[in-house]
């Protein structure tokens, strides 16, 4: 054989071997719905993730992920693409790719097929073990092997170096699945792949997804919107016109009619003219496609969504309305986060949670802030630790407005209306984000889901009473505390620091002579 063509394959094979997306492109082949088998071109959902996964691989050594997604739109055929690769260009490593249910794991294993099949024969490992569930490569001494979810002890004896978890969701036993997958996994250039559709607030996938998103795991969070899909989309018909909701994504998210009217169509043909549902198979945000959770939000998630795209600003010139700072305090033990919101009228600009504090380090935290921002008012939640840091910075002089939130309304005028002062707290913050002039809140997810994580419902007395937290535990067990919430509501705990929720109010505060200061001794 001539050099020239040798060094051509080498350099190809050192393409191939290092160049993914390229490798895809000229040696894998996948099967379509429409137009059969055909090189494998990776989307924009599936640019994404590998792009996002190689920037953790490069930075931390391995990839550790959690991918919420809408349905269809090729992720687990990128995984399966992504871990065939690492396993025919490395010695002794083991792929598992478990699914949610038989069916499922029967397609994978066609697909991964398809690839060995059609793959390039001087790129072809050996494969001496081949079954409907399992290809080994007896000189790399590697395999690649699919199970499915119905069995509690699935993957618990395994040793592998790629993990694949599909449809964690809705796989039976997830939670014993769980504990063993991750002991099967080590560490160092090892990747875990957990993704799925939402299923309302599970006990796994869930959780991961929270944690992963507010950093509180090792995991990184992956959203995939239903709209970067080419193919959802559908010809505008004559006369077609967007109603107000629609016109509203059309705004927030840069929407096109033709994806309009693929999803109104989806809708009425699919889900039966339940929004919710297909939200929750469909979800333009990581909040809407929770959002089907077994309770009704409090604060819905229309008003969640539209504030999140909304910028309020001020004219210094004229007026600035008083910061309002509210704190939920938590200390390291506690395994919950200190949350902190800023609000300025009808402007919720910031929310920052800290994790890992004691209660002098929480206090320390509130003490500077209040130096940094000189806010018009400070509330901090005094239920447990909060009774400690509230009397921290009342010893060093500084008097803030500690709120006990599983208190009786103080004011004595909403007694007859409120369980207790959180519900208040709640019904003010649900006026305030319906104002007409319009609201704005940090574009976080993390935050959003917060927003929305309480039900609601009435006492014995038929009073408006707000989900506990401890309720909210025990109906989303291993979920992460929503205390972007209680920190939000704690800047309406006293009228004359709401300010954006009456207009008159409003100008009073503006006329207030002075600037605000914060209050001692």
């Amino acid at each position: 054989m001539p050099p020239e063509i040798v060094e051509i394959r080498k350099s190809v094979r050192m393409r191939a071997m290092t160049d993914f997306p390229w490798f895809a492109r000229h040696i894998l082949k996948i099967r379509t719905k429409n137009r059969g088998i055909v090189p494998f071109e990776l989307n924009r959902a599936q640019r994404h993730v590998h792009e996002t996964l190689e920037k953790q691989r490069r930075e931390t050594g391995k990839v550790r992920a959690v991918i919420l997604k809408a349905r269809q739109e090729g992720i687990s055929t990128y995984i399966e693409g992504r871990f065939y690769h690492k396993t025919i260009f490395n010695e002794g490593v083991r792929t598992f790719i478990l699914t949610h249910q038989e069916e499922a794991t029967k397609n994978i294993f066609e697909m991964v097929d398809l690839f060995h099949e059609r793959c390039h024969p001087d790129l072809r490992p050996l494969a001496g073990k081949a079954s409907e569930k399992e290809l080994f490569f007896d000189r790399l001494r590697s395999g690649y092997k699919v199970g499915t979810a119905g069995n509690k002890t699935t993957g618990r004896s395994q040793t592998v170096q790629y993990l694949h978890w599909s449809e964690v969701a809705h796989s039976p036993n997830a939670m014993n699945i769980q504990e063993g997958l991750l002991q099967a996994v080590g560490d160092e250039g090892t990747e875990i792949v957990y993704e799925s559709t939402a299923n309302g607030l599970d006990p796994v996938f869930y959780p991961l997804c929270q944690k992963a998103e507010s950093g509180q795991s090792e995991f990184i969070f992956i959203f995939i919107p239903w709209f970067w899909m080419g193919e959802y989309a559908s010809p505008v018909p004559q006369g077609f016109a967007p109603t107000a909701e629609e016109k509203d994504l059309i705004q927030l998210f840069g929407l096109t009619l033709e994806q309009v009217v693929w999803r109104r169509n989806k809708i009425r043909d699919d889900f039966n003219g339940k929004i919710e549902r297909f939200m929750q198979e469909y979800p333009a945000t990581a909040t809407e496609a929770f959002q089907t959770t077994g309770h009704e939000s409090f604060i819905p998630p229309a008003l969640v969504m539209k504030a999140r795209k909304t910028l309020v600003e001020f004219d210094p010139a004229k007026y600035v309305p008083p910061l309002v700072i509210g704190v939920d305090p938590a200390v390291s033990r506690d395994g919950d986060r200190t949350a902190v919101v800023f609000r300025r009228g009808r402007c919720m600009s910031r929310v920052d949670y800290h994790q890992g504090k004691d209660g002098v380090e929480v206090a320390n935290l509130i003490h500077n802030l209040i130096t940094k921002h000189n806010p018009y008012r400070v509330f901090v939640d005094s239920i447990g630790i909060g009774s400690t840091i509230c009397d921290i910075l009342y010893h060093r002089g500084l008097g803030n407005v500690a709120v006990g939130v599983n208190s009786a309304t103080t004011d004595g005028i909403d007694k007859e209306r409120y369980h207790n002062k959180r519900a208040e707290m709640a019904a003010r913050l649900l006026e305030w984000m319906k104002d007409p002039l319009g609201v704005q809140i940090p574009d976080s997810d993390e935050f959003a889901t917060d927003l929305l994580a309480f039900g609601y419902g009435a006492d014995v007395s038929n009073r408006l009473k707000i989900e506990s937290k401890k309720e909210y535990g025990k109906r989303v067990p291993g979920g992460r505390s929503p205390d972007g919430y209680d920190a939000a509501v704690l800047t309406f705990a006293e009228l004359d620091a709401v300010s954006a929720v009456n207009g008159d109010l409003t100008e009073q505060l503006a006329k207030v002579e002075g600037s605000y200061h914060w209050k001692t001794g």
